[in-house]
This record gives C-alpha cells, sequence and structure tokens, in this order.
C-alpha cells in the first residue's frame, strides 16, 4: 500500500512543481483606469481568465508556457511573454483589434483576414435593448438590414431583410445558424393573427448570446448554399472558458406603454361634427341632437353624456415587464462549462396581450486528451404567448377601437358588454373590451435545441469534427370564444374553441475536415472540406367544437357540436457537400473559394442538385511599402467578391410534384382528384452578387470605417405560370423573373475623447441604401389585392392607389384625378403614387441607419442609440376609418354615422370657403331638399385605396437608452462580490416623425409578405418600455 501512495505523492508534488501562478492589472493606456472583463488566455491553450472589478487576474500557468494574450472589446490585442515573472501589469491600448477572431459560415477568421462583408454585433448592443427576440435587437445596428415590426403584440416576428427582398413567392427572411446549427424559423400557429406571426427565434434567451455576425455578399453565405440567399445571420452563445468559476445574476422590472395613443373626438365632438355634416347637405342642424328625431345620438351640452375613451379601455401605460437570469461560467483545460436559466415576464399594453418565456441551457466543451475534444450544447425553453384577435379582424381589437362610438359605454346597466349594433358606429363589429376580455387565445411553443460534438486532431493542424444536432419544437394553440362574444352571438352558436398543434422534428449531421498550414512563413493556407444532411418532420392537429353549456370552461370535450377535424403531415430532407480555401500571401494577398452542392428533396428530380460558387479578393494597402511610412494609417483593405446562393425556403415541399387532393364525395362515394401539376425541371432561386468594399482604419484603430457596393440579381423565380385549360389545370410552379437589389453600406466605428480623468466618448454609426426592382415578370403588371402591384421596372410591394389631390378650397369636396376619363373614381384610377421627380413612392427607404453614442466615466455609463429611416412609405389605412367626416350609411332614412374621427378632424376640417386643408368638409354623403328627402347620393370625399391615406413614414427614434453605473468594490468588500452594477434601460422613449399613424414601422395588414407590405390597418405600434435592474458577479 505504501509504494502506490508514495508514487501518488510524488506525481501531486511533480504536478505541482511545473504549475505557477501569475497575477496582475490591466488598465487602459488613454485614462490609467482598469479594465473589467478582460480575457487573459495562455497562447496555444483554451485555458484563460478575466479581469475582476479592479482590473486584477490571477492565472495558473503551466510549466513550458511562454506567452499570455490580453484581449478586450474595443482595445488592441495584447501579447506578452512570460519568462521568470510572476506579476504581469499590462496596458491596453483603444482601437481595432486585428486579431480579433470572429465566426464566420462554418469556422473563424481573423478580423483582418476577412475578405467577406459582415456585421458584428456585440452581447453590449443586446443587452441595451428591452426586447423578447434577438432580431428585433439587430434593428439599425447592422448596415444593409431592414428590420420593421409587425406589430406590438409580445412575441411578434419583425419582418427581417438583408439587402433588400430577393423573392416573390419564396421567402425573403434570411437564414438564422445558431451555434452552428441552421434553425427552422417558420410560424408553425394555426391562430389567425392577421398581419403579423409569432416569432420562433423569441424561443431564444437574448442574455444567453455572445455575438451575432449578420453575413451579406455571396462569399459568406454561398457555403450556406440554397438557404444563403437572402443573408445568414450567425448567434453564437456563450461557452465555458478555463478559469475561476464567474456566476452572473440580473433582475429588471419595469413597465411598458404605447409609443403613441391616436386623440379621437370626444362625444359632444363627434354630435357636433354629425349635426355639421347634416347641415352641409340640407338637413336641420340638430338632427343628431333634436330627441324628437329618431336620428338622435344625444345632446352634446348634456353634462351627464356618455363619452368612452376607446383607446383608454384597451390600452394601458403600466404594462408589467420582468426579467431574471442566472448563469455560471468557468471551467479548465479539461472541462469548460456555461450553464444559464431565465425567466421573462411580459404583460403587453395592449389588455389582453402577454409573453412568458422560461429558458435553461448547458454548454460543455471537454478536452479528453490532447488530441480529442467532446462537447454538447443543450438548450430548452417554454413560452406562452396571450394574443387577442389580431389585425384586419372584424371582431379584432384594435380594428373596432378605431372608429367606436364614444357615446356607448363598455357595459350596459346589466353588466353585459355593449352591443355596437345598438349604438352609433356602422364600424364595430364588437365592443373593444369585449374583444380583449372574452376572446381567449394563447399559443406555447417548447423548443429544444442540442448538439453533440466531437473534434479529432488527426495530425498536426489536420481536424476533423462531426456533429450531430437537433432542433424540436412542439406548439399547441388554444382558443375559446364563450357565448357572449358577438362572434358567437351573430354565428347562432353558444361558444366555439379550438385546438392546434404543430410538432417539428429537424435533425442535422455534419463532418467538416480543416488542415491549415504556414509555408515559408509567408504563405498561409487554410483548407475546408465537409458533407451534411438534414431532414425535418413536421404535423399538425387541428380540431374545432362549437355549443357549449357554460362559458367556465371551454376545453372541446365539453363541445356539443365538433365541426371539423384533421391531421397534416410533412418533410423536407438536404444533403450537401462543400468546402472552401482561404489563402493569404504575407497577410497583404488573400483569396477565398468556397462552393457548396445541395440536393433538395423539393425540386425536381431533374433539377435535384444545385451548386453555389463564389470567390472573393482581398488586398491589404496598409501592407505595402509605399504606405508603411504613413503614422496616420492603421490598417487599409480592398475587398471584392462574385458568388452564387440559392433559395428553397417558404415554397412548398412539393412544389414540384403532381398532387391529388380529396375532394369529399361523389355520387355517395369518396373521391379524390387531381389539384397540382408537377414540373421535373423545378429547381432553385439564384441569387448572383458582386460586392466591392473598403475596411480602413486610422490614428491607432481609433477611427474604423467600412464601405460596401452590392450589386444583387435573383433569378429562376419561382412563380405560378399560366398553362393551357386543355391540361386541366389553370397554372404550375417554374422558374421565371428577376429581381435585382443594388446599394450602399457605410459603417463608421471611432473613438471620439478619453481623458487621463477617466472620461471617453464613442460612437457608432451606420447608413445604407438599397434600390430594390422586379426585372423580369411571365405576366406583368399583376395586381396584388385592392392597394399593391407586381410591375416590371418597380420595387417590390408597389403600391397602386386613386391619385388624391386634396380638397377644393371653395366646395371642400374631395379631388380624384380621374385617370380612365371615364366621369367616374374607382379602381380603374388607380396608379403607382410617385413624387414630382417620378420616383416611386414605396416601403423601401431612400436611406436607413442608427448611431449609437456611448460616454462612460468612472464607473458611470450612458449610451444612447439613435435609428432612423428617410423616404419610406406607408398606407395609413387605419385613417380611412377614422376619417370619414361625417359619411353614414342610408338605412331608409335612418342614417347610421360610419364612425368617429380622429382630433385632427376636429380641428383641420374643412369649414368655409377658402379653407386650406387635406381634410374635406363634414357630410352625410347625399344631398337633401327642404323636406328632409334624399335628392342624390353625392360623390364621395373619400376612397379606400387611394393616396388620400399615403404618408411618409420618415423617422428618427431613440430606440435604446441605457445608463448603469458599476459600484466601486469597496462597498463589498466584506461580501463576496466580483462586480456589481445598477441601470436604466428605455426603449422606443421617442420618435420624430410625420407620420399620424401609431407607429411608423407597422406593417399589419401585409405582414411579412413582400407583395403587400406597407400597410397599417387596425396595428398595434410598438412599445415604449422603462426598466431598472441589478446585475451582479460572484
Amino acid at each position: 500500500m505504501r509504494l502506490p501512495l508514495l508514487l501518488l505523492l510524488f506525481a501531486l508534488s511533480a504536478s505541482l512543481t511545473a504549475q505557477r501562478t501569475i497575477t496582475g492589472t490591466v488598465t487602459s493606456a488613454s485614462d490609467n483606469e482598469s479594465l473589467l472583463g478582460v480575457y487573459i488566455l495562455i497562447k496555444g491553450t483554451t485555458s484563460g481568465t478575466v479581469t475582476d472589478l479592479d482590473g486584477n487576474y490571477s492565472i495558473t500557468v503551466p510549466d513550458g508556457a511562454d506567452v499570455l494574450v490580453f484581449s478586450y472589446t474595443g482595445f488592441a490585442t495584447q501579447e506578452v511573454e512570460i519568462g521568470v515573472q510572476s506579476v504581469i501589469d499590462v496596458t491596453l491600448s483603444e482601437g481595432t483589434n486585428l486579431n480579433e477572431v470572429i465566426v464566420v459560415g462554418y469556422g473563424e477568421q481573423k478580423r483582418g483576414d476577412i475578405t467577406v462583408a459582415l456585421s458584428n454585433v456585440s452581447s453590449d448592443d443586446l443587452n441595451a435593448s428591452v426586447v423578447t427576440s434577438v432580431d428585433q435587437a439587430l434593428q439599425g445596428r447592422a448596415a444593409g438590414v431592414t428590420i420593421m415590426a409587425s406589430s406590438g403584440q409580445p412575441g411578434a416576428a419583425p419582418r427581417v431583410n438583408i439587402r433588400g427582398a430577393t423573392s416573390v413567392t419564396a421567402s425573403s427572411d434570411p437564414l438564422y445558424v445558431i451555434d452552428g446549427v441552421p434553425m427552422v424559423t417558420e410560424d408553425n400557429s394555426n391562430l389567425f393573427t392577421g398581419g403579423y406571426q409569432f416569432s420562433s427565434i423569441s424561443d431564444i434567451n437574448p442574455n444567453d448570446i455572445a455575438s451575432i455576425q449578420v453575413l451579406k455578399d455571396a462569399s459568406a453565405t454561398a457555403i450556406y448554399g440554397s438557404r444563403g440567399a437572402n443573408g445568414v445571420i450567425l448567434i453564437n452563445t456563450k461557452r465555458g472558458a478555463s478559469g475561476e468559476a464567474n456566476i452572473d445574476f440580473e433582475v429588471s422590472t419595469g413597465w411598458q406603454a404605447p409609443t403613441r395613443v391616436i386623440d379621437m373626438m370626444d362625444s359632444r365632438q363627434f354630435i357636433v361634427m354629425m349635426n355639421e355634416a347634416a347641415a352641409n347637405d340640407g338637413l336641420p342642424a340638430d338632427w343628431f341632437s333634436n330627441p324628437d328625431n329618431f336620428n338622435f345620438i344625444g345632446n352634446p351640452d348634456d353634462p351627464e353624456l356618455q363619452n368612452t375613451d376607446w383607446y383608454g379601455e384597451i390600452l394601458r401605460n403600466d404594462a408589467p415587464i420582468s426579467e431574471y437570469s442566472l448563469s455560471a461560467r468557468g471551467g479548465n483545460e479539461n472541462l469548460r462549462y456555461f450553464v444559464s436559466g431565465g425567466y421573462l415576464d411580459q404583460e403587453g399594453y395592449q389588455k389582453g396581450t402577454g409573453f412568458t418565456r422560461m429558458s435553461a441551457r448547458a454548454n460543455l466543451d471537454a478536452s479528453l486528451n490532447d488530441k480529442l475534444t467532446v462537447g454538447v450544447t443543450t438548450f430548452v425553453s417554454r413560452s406562452n404567448a396571450e394574443s387577442t384577435i389580431g389585425d384586419n379582424s372584424l371582431y379584432g381589437v384594435m380594428i373596432n377601437a378605431l372608429a367606436a362610438d364614444p357615446t356607448m359605454p363598455v357595459l350596459e346597466d346589466d353588466g353585459s358588454y355593449a352591443n355596437p349594433f345598438n349604438y352609433y358606429s356602422w364600424w364595430a363589429f364588437e365592443n373593444p373590451r369585449a374583444a380583449t376580455d372574452l376572446y381567449e387565445r394563447n399559443t406555447i411553443t417548447n423548443r429544444y435545441l442540442g448538439t453533440v460534438y466531437g473534434e479529432l486532431e488527426l495530425a498536426t493542424n489536420l481536424k476533423f469534427r462531426s456533429s450531430w444536432s437537433v432542433d424540436y419544437q412542439f406548439l399547441k394553440d388554444n382558443l375559446f370564444y364563450p357565448s357572449n362574444t358577438f362572434q358567437s352571438i351573430r354565428g347562432g352558436i353558444s361558444g366555439e374553441a379550438q385546438y392546434s398543434s404543430a410538432e417539428s422534428l429537424t435533425w442535422i449531421n455534419e463532418n467538416i475536415l480543416t488542415y491549415n498550414f504556414l509555408l515559408g512563413g509567408r504563405h498561409s493556407l487554410d483548407l475546408l472540406g465537409g458533407f451534411t444532411m438534414q431532414e425535418n418532420t413536421r404535423d399538425f392537429v387541428d380540431i374545432n367544437g362549437q355549443n357549449f353549456a357554460t362559458d367556465v370552461l371551454g376545453g372541446l370535450e365539453l363541445a356539443s357540436d365538433i365541426t371539423d377535424g384533421g391531421t397534416f403531415g410533412t418533410g423536407w430532407g438536404l444533403k450537401s457537400y462543400l468546402g472552401r480555401i482561404n489563402y493569404n500571401f504575407d497577410e497583404k494577398y488573400y483569396v477565398t473559394l468556397s462552393a457548396r452542392a445541395d440536393g433538395s428533396s423539393r425540386f425536381g428530380e431533374n433539377n435535384r442538385y444545385g451548386v453555389f460558387p463564389s470567390v472573393a479578393l482581398a488586398w491589404r494597402l496598409s501592407g505595402e511599402n509605399f504606405l508603411a511610412t504613413s503614422s496616420w494609417l492603421y490598417d487599409a483593405k480592398l475587398r471584392a467578391s462574385y458568388g452564387i446562393s440559392g433559395n428553397q425556403e417558404g415554397i412548398s415541399n412539393f412544389a414540384s410534384r403532381s398532387l391529388w387532393s380529396i375532394s369529399g364525395q361523389f355520387a355517395g362515394t369518396p373521391s379524390s382528384r387531381p389539384d397540382q401539376l408537377g414540373n421535373s425541371e423545378l429547381g432553385w432561386e439564384s441569387t448572383s452578387q458582386l460586392n466591392l468594399g473598403l475596411d480602413l482604419s486610422v490614428l491607432d484603430g481609433r477611427v474604423n470605417f467600412t464601405f460596401d457596393y452590392f450589386n444583387k440579381s435573383t433569378t429562376d423565380l419561382l412563380l405560378r405560370s399560366i398553362v393551357p385549360a386543355t391540361s386541366g389545370y389553370t397554372t404550375a410552379f417554374r422558374n421565371i423573373g428577376e429581381v435585382r437589389n443594388t446599394g450602399l453600406e457605410f459603417s463608421l466605428n471611432t473613438v471620439n475623447l478619453t481623458t487621463p480623468g477617466g472620461f471617453k466618448w464613442t460612437t457608432d454609426f451606420n447608413i445604407s441604401t438599397i434600390e430594390n426592382e422586379v426585372v423580369k415578370l411571365e405576366q406583368d403588371e399583376q395586381v396584388q389585392g385592392d392597394g399593391h402591384i407586381l410591375q416590371e421596372g418597380e420595387p417590390l410591394g408597389s403600391f397602386f392607389l386613386i391619385p388624391f389631390e386634396g380638397v377644393d378650397p371653395q366646395t371642400g369636396n374631395s379631388i380624384f384625378t380621374d385617370l380612365n376619363e371615364d366621369g367616374i373614381i374607382n379602381n380603374d384610377d388607380r396608379a403607382i403614387p410617385r413624387d414630382a421627380d417620378g420616383k416611386n413612392l414605396s416601403i423601401w427607404p431612400d436611406y436607413f441607419g442608427g448611431i449609437t453614442n456611448t460616454f462612460s466615466y468612472k464607473g458611470f455609463s450612458l449610451s444612447a442609440f439613435l435609428q432612423f429611416s428617410k423616404g419610406n412609405y406607408v398606407n395609413n389605412h387605419s385613417r380611412f376609418a377614422q376619417e370619414q367626416v361625417g359619411w353614414s350609411f342610408n338605412y331608409g332614412g335612418f342614417f347610421l354615422p360610419y364612425g368617429n374621427n380622429t382630433q385632427r378632424v376636429e380641428d383641420n376640417r374643412w369649414r368655409q370657403p377658402g379653407d386650406q386643408t387635406d381634410i374635406p368638409r363634414a357630410s352625410l354623403g347625399y344631398s337633401f331638399d327642404s323636406d328632409g328627402n334624399v335628392i342624390e347620393e353625392l360623390p364621395q370625399n373619400w376612397q379606400e385605396y387611394s393616396t388620400q391615406w399615403l404618408e411618409d413614414a420618415s423617422y428618427l427614434r431613440l430606440k435604446t437608452l441605457q445608463v448603469s453605473y458599476d459600484l466601486p468594490s469597496a462597498l463589498f468588500e466584506a461580501i463576496p462580490l466580483r462586480s456589481a452594477r445598477v441601470f436604466f434601460r428605455g426603449q422606443n422613449l421617442f420618435t420624430a416623425t410625420d407620420y399620424l399613424g401609431v407607429d411608423p414601422e407597422v406593417n399589419s395588414r401585409g405582414g411579412n409578405s413582400v407583395l403587400t407590405p406597407g400597410e397599417d390597418f387596425g396595428g398595434l405600434g410598438q412599445a415604449k418600455s422603462y426598466v431598472f435592474g441589478l446585475k451582479v458577479g460572484l
């Protein structure tokens, strides 16, 4: 027994003598202030630590360790030889870190070696925002990325486009890749929401994210082949690091409110306007206030006149929001870990809405020996989105509140909800408060993302990595409308319910071989090759029931009648081969070649595989001798790339197949019939892209400039083509058509001022332009809905509206252009709206971007992020309901007002000859004789689909404001705290815009459609948020 014990003690003693501890402090060169969170790494290993609140660190290094690497965001990386030192103090200088490692598709590169166009968003940018979803936090922070909020519904997905929209029927959404795994981002909810979709990206906890890279040009995206045409968003979550365990806890709480509420007329103003309309048309001036008249609404001078503020009834200024996050990070050379848990509870500022999310994550990496590393990534979440009936529904909340009668109470004397049909607004189909209180809808999503991998070093610099990943989602919808909702009453039923579920399973296997070497000290070569397989299956269940004995319970088992039910299953598969070569000579001349071959089950048997190549070149000018003496120049690099990527997203899994459908019974016998004509030649949409760029860094990296020009053309659009009627079909999918996007992107990052006293001011700025054009269609001038058109030579989503010329100052009547000169104003007079220079007035802005200014002084920090967009137009369809100026329906001499009007109508409508205004006179829409008989129906002073409601929605918005203070360590010397920070975060605190609606970003009617975007019809604007919090580190 003694010999083994002696051997163990000897081994332990040898181990201890082979290691030593190095300590030190890291400070900033500009102000000599300590730096918190500097990462110290033993070069050539994964072992490291971070500095504490006072900039101190302690690291144990093995015998033979030569160099420590100090890196920190916004500072140049510094390498220090260890030698015999036991104390190493380091001073870091601010500037661009060319050695910073950036994640790219299937790998990593040093920032200085990047040849592609990408934008990087840090975790600090994410943490400064009050958002439930990662994609919301990207808005305005990445050049070339347009993000528009579709709704203020908590958990709703924004519309995200990278360098424009590329497709008509397929998806224009980017590909999201989480820790290397392409994520399924479809909205599987079966609930009707109108203009928005639920975001599956909101399943991810933003607090878990380390960084985000937005890949934009073809050289960056071609490695993702048939899914890279719309750009790629790489989301990298936090992982463990060698060193002492760091435990962080963050808690925040606050409230949310509407960014804007439309001021409406009160009851007195409403009745006065209706009387004015009657008088203008020839009726007595007290037509609606005379109690002897059957059109009596009320006495405007009655102090007890009912006056309901409907927006005040359905919206609130104190909707609570709270979030809690706990994480632990640490490890040693053999095992590194990051584990976290989070909980979010957000109540929407519209009553009846909310979003909760619970999540947990465990990222583990283990070095089994010096050749083999294995690891797992595990993430689970459960979210619950509570919603009301959405936009564009007759029974929706905001829709019914648009023009609801202010003289109608919320509740009748017997406690029942007032019926709009018993009052004086044709517009409302449902009592808005009943819509928030009675209509129960929720969507519960359970999500699991998991990866297990192994990486083996086969030889020096030759590594093989294999991984298996799973993305599992189970979503269920529950809906119950009790018997006292007017949807049930008018349907003649005693309540209705719906249960839907969607189960999605994606698995992916990736096998990647990499090899890199340095030849002669000047030639660097990185090689990558891989094979991947992916499969997705989805199964849906939908059951509907009616007639319930009680309104208390809405389970389908209590329904007297099951009216509908069904199941549906689908799936797709992808098999791919990929490769990339990165070469640079003397860190001055760079070449990147990449290609991917994808085989998809979605396409025809004769066109199932596609190859997507790319090439990128870069020249580091600053490495040339003729610039070597330029003291002001830190780095300069020219970039050029060209490549092809594809798009297979957003189309049917069986678009290339001939399909049959079940069509009920024929002569008492179950039957089926042909439903879709197949196309064995159907293939990918292909996007070719040219990118020219310049990266410039001056003044020791304190000023950094990036410029990119891109020309992006998508051909072989997946469109329905008309086929001869003799085929028995009307259309079939074909590859026809072309869309082009061109644009400029400009980014600037500067360290403006640093002082010895500890003050620092930095700025991040970006601005972009995009021109979108439909180049080719099989059938030109396709009218989309009532207010849009798809036309060659014009942008996607072009408006198609009747021109509104204004209001005649003498008569107060609206003037519309009779384009076809037939004497009638109707939809045949629609045209694409243009400005005086002929520019199409579309949703596409002239330019957009954002600017962040960050100020810090000792422990204090203030960061303000302004987002802007100029020249984008929105069809404010809500005004069509809110600015009818007295127009009424004639029911046999009883005139029912269309609805209430805005305060803007009260203040600005035409009242007498000579008035200059864009709001016409008040009118019921008819002329009357002296006996009150209708003479004729007057030309309408409004047209629903006209430029009367088209508005410039340019805006400047204070998107986020963060103020924080790091408490001095002296305050908690007796407490084992590593750090403590208190903070305030504000979101959407201020908006400067001429837009008259609730939110210049809302896209409620078109949702994510590129064919009918830019309509605000009863949309719910984004929330204004105020949040206070505390973050402590142990």
